[in-house]
């Protein structure tokens, strides 16, 4: 009995790992996809693409598992979907103008009131001038101005930086 018992158990160890990504497998056969070309991820971003019927996005998902894409590349501002749309409508920006990862950031910065933050997100800079953040306080220069015993507010954050080097030294 005992013997029937560890062979049950040495069968199943040995078949588990054949079993472990048949849910992945037959997911990625019914795309149409080769298994173990896409990750779980991408399986279901592709899924989601397919039942939306956006032709553009299947495309773009295919062409990045074929070495088509570069990492680079796999931004997905141009590209919405049901989430995007609606973090973007929450926000009141087009979907399709920023990354989801952008609009998930603009809507922290709004909920945290980061003025700064939204202004970047939504200009791509610091209102034009990142050289001179004098008077603007970020929690990194904060911190970086309280390391170095200063008022963060009295300087811009590449002078802090050079104190902070010089202080190193």
């Amino acid at each position: 009995m005992v013997a029937k018992t560890v062979l049950a158990v040495l069968a199943l160890t040995v078949a588990a790992p054949a079993f472990a990504n048949s849910g992945a497998d037959q997911l990625a056969l019914s795309l149409g996809v080769q298994p173990g070309a896409l990750t779980a991820s991408e399986l279901s971003q592709l899924q989601s693409a397919v039942n939306d019927d956006d032709q553009d996005r299947v495309q773009f998902i295919l062409d990045r598992a074929a070495g088509k894409v570069s990492r680079a590349d796999t931004s997905d501002a141009g590209f919405v979907n049901a989430g995007k749309a609606q973090i973007a409508a929450q926000v009141g920006v087009d979907a399709a103008a920023f990354s989801t990862n952008d609009l998930i950031r603009l809507q922290d910065a709004i909920r945290s009131n980061d003025r700064e933050e939204v202004a970047f997100i939504l200009n791509g800079s610091n209102n034009g001038d990142v050289t001179n953040d004098r008077g603007t306080v970020t929690p990194g220069k904060a911190q970086l101005a309280a390391s170095l015993g200063l008022n963060a507010a009295e300087y811009t954050t590449a002078e802090l930086s050079k104190l902070y080097l010089d202080s190193i030294d």
